[in-house]
């Protein structure tokens, strides 16, 4: 059981790219895959921590691997969809992930050296689920309209709710720090 999480997290390291290979496809039944692939994905970034916690198999390998494979699996996911529907998924919303996920990591990397340590706060865990569940609808919904007349505006609007709310979880690691900090 030591081991099981580090290997869910380097699984879904590698499914990213995977899935926007797949994704990327002209084949609808690829796309299917991909998001079959993605729903273990991200099956595995909940069992992972999971594991870890209840199993104390918590290792610095691990709490290195597995915010790194997330970020690669959910990139993967985003620049396929940018890449198939760049109007509805614009490379700004990416861009603030991509800034989140370095800020946090940035400050992360920070604390630890000035031995300020903080757990990760729910607020950042609901980020987390509201990525997945609207990638997850993104996918299917982008799969669908190959066979139905689907108005794709509305990948546009979960896609910037989670921008929204990823963002706002930037904000507050910012806030977490220097609440840690000044204690």
């Amino acid at each position: 059981m030591r081991y099981i999480p580090n290997i869910l997290s380097i699984i879904r390291l590698f499914l990213g790219p995977i899935i926007l290979f797949l994704f990327l496809s002209e084949s609808v039944n690829y796309k299917w895959i991909a998001l079959l692939l993605f729903f273990i994905g991200s099956v595995t970034d909940a069992l992972d921590g999971y594991i870890a916690r209840t199993y104390d198999s918590v290792s610095e390998f691990g709490k290195n691997i597995d915010p790194f494979a997330d970020k690669v699996f959910i990139l993967s996911v985003l620049f396929s969809l940018y890449f198939l529907i760049p109007i509805y998924v614009p490379l700004w919303m990416i861009l603030i992930v991509v800034f989140r996920d370095v800020l946090v990591t940035f400050i992360r990397l920070v604390s630890s050296k000035q031995k300020i340590y903080f757990q990760t706060s729910n607020f950042a865990k609901l980020k987390t689920i509201i990525q997945s569940v609207v990638l997850h609808i993104s996918i299917l919904i982008l799969i669908l309209y190959n066979y139905f007349n689907i108005n794709l505006n509305f990948i546009y609007y979960l896609m910037l709710l989670s921008t929204l709310v990823t963002f706002t979880t930037g904000i507050d690691y910012i806030r977490l720090y220097f609440k840690y900090k000044n204690d």
